[in-house]
């Protein structure tokens, strides 16, 4: 049965996140080399993302160069603070605009300093694309982040009594509190997620799983992928 409401988390659902994190180390980078006269340095970030590493990037460039690490925070903050070079593809943006047609309400719902996730929301346009957003940090930092039910509880109201889906890739933390609440729960697995798929219990886990956004179409509007 189609959803009245479709939520969906941001960061490597409606778009993957690993765009965000290139667009970021490039701006990052740029600004070592700028201010520091360190030749490279957004290629040499890059290059390590690439190899894997995710969450000591800035640690292990610094000491290469004889830069102290107490200009993490610094490179942390350009990060987070950049306009990030990202974009919706067309299969998103036509997901999401067949389902404002079809007559469901669309929303956002994402963890994440309010800053960051809204200069997201805002390079990929999403304020015109969908009907509400909501940061779940603007409720009150990380106590209000997923698995809190703040973010959830916000968009009830928002929207009143509907019944409600909720379409995420991080089984950590995204579907417990919605499956408690009586929503249903999509695992978007992306190919080209950033971070691996951990093992949960079965109370974490999404009521059922696609490969593909597009593959919604199938779930709700039969016929519309092929069109």
């Amino acid at each position: 049965m189609r959803p009245d409401v479709a939520v969906f988390d941001l960061d490597d659902t409606l778009y993957p996140e690993l765009a965000y994190a290139r667009s970021g180390l490039r701006a990052a980078g740029d600004y070592l080399s700028a201010k520091w006269k360190v030749p490279g340095a957004a290629e040499q970030m890059l290059s390590l993302l690439e190899a894997g590493c995710r969450h000591t990037i800035f640690d292990e460039l610094l000491p290469r160069h004889g830069l102290p690490a107490t200009l993490v925070p610094e490179l942390v903050e350009v990060y987070r603070s950049h306009v990030p070079a990202i974009s919706l593809d067309d299969s998103t943006r036509r997901v999401l605009a067949l389902l404002k047609e079809a007559g469901m309400s669309v929303a956002v719902l994402t963890d994440g300093p309010s800053q960051v996730q809204q200069n997201k929301v805002d390079a990929l346009g999403l304020d015109a694309l969908v009907d509400a957003v909501i940061l779940t940090d603007a409720g009150g930092g990380r106590a209000t982040w997923k698995p809190s039910p703040w973010g959830y509880e916000a968009l009830e109201q928002r929207f009143g009594s509907a019944s409600y889906v909720y379409v995420a890739d991080n089984v950590e933390k995204d579907f417990v509190t919605a499956r408690i609440r009586g929503w249903h729960t999509i695992e978007l697995r992306r190919t080209d997620r950033m971070y691996t798929r951990r093992a949960v219990g079965p109370e974490y886990e999404a009521e059922r799983w696609i490969g593909d956004i597009a593959d919604l179409l199938d779930l709700w509007l039969l016929g519309a992928r092929s069109t």
